[in-house]
């Protein structure tokens, strides 16, 4: 099968991925890799392993969703450098089913503070192979007090990744699937095999004009230079 459309997945662990499908009966061959030897990811009540395949038969109009949220098993895993790939053209979201933030709340009858935490959706659609780039601009958004993190996935072996940052520069070796994070900052990305980036972060919640805590949390996949233009419509 000639496989000419392909998606690279980007997420951690309760990660939330759908497939839609709008012509026609398509086939999606999904290569699972995983940081966990023992996590198993379940389709269409299948295990799969770290390097093995999953076939996925999609109709016309149809969506296709894969959520570790809905295992009942207590192994967690990534399936962060996971690819999909088809003969036939297809879209991805890609996203988290319960994106974790830590807050603190307030009790009104006692007066006292609580830590704890909330389960977010977060989820973003992710763009093919052909639109991933070899140089990016990384940035850390103004008026935020939480910088985030950037994730770098390559999508191809013997990937070289150089990261200039105010005179410094940082360089790794990666492999297909294979990933690197690295903090929220302004910096510029290079690499000699076409790269995805997705960037991270929380919110700040303000209180009486001062950041209290982190509110949800988001996710913006980084378009490359590549596919810089001339004219933008604002949203």
């Amino acid at each position: 099968m000639n496989l000419n459309a392909r998606a690279l997945i980007c997420q951690r662990s309760f990660f939330n991925v759908v497939l839609v499908n709008h012509v026609g009966t398509t086939i999606v061959v999904m290569h699972v890799l995983t940081d966990n030897g023992q996590f198993r990811l379940k389709i269409d009540k299948q295990e799969y392993t770290r390097t093995q395949r999953a076939v996925i038969t999609l109709l016309e109009f149809q969506a296709y969703g894969i959520s570790s949220c809905s295992f009942t098993e207590s192994v967690e895993g990534s399936i962060t450098g996971s690819y999909l790939e088809s003969a036939s053209i297809f879209g991805v979201v890609n996203g988290h089913c319960r994106a974790i933030t830590y807050v603190r709340s307030c009790d009104s009858n006692d007066k006292k503070i609580y830590r704890g935490k909330t389960g977010n959706i977060m989820g973003e659609m992710l763009i093919p192979f052909v639109s991933f780039g070899k140089s990016f601009v990384t940035f850390v958004p103004l008026g935020v007090r939480n910088p985030g993190f950037y994730v770098i996935t390559a999508s191809g072996d013997h990937t070289r990744l150089n990261i200039f940052n105010q005179g410094r520069e940082e360089w790794h070796t990666l492999h297909k699937g294979q990933w690197v994070s690295i903090p929220g900052q302004f910096a510029w990305l290079e690499c000699n095999v076409a790269c995805q980036v997705v960037y991270f972060q929380n919110s700040s919640c303000l209180q009486n004009g001062l950041p209290t805590d982190n509110g949800g949390p988001s996710m913006l996949v980084v378009i490359p230079c590549q596919l810089y233009y001339f004219i933008y419509a604002v949203m």
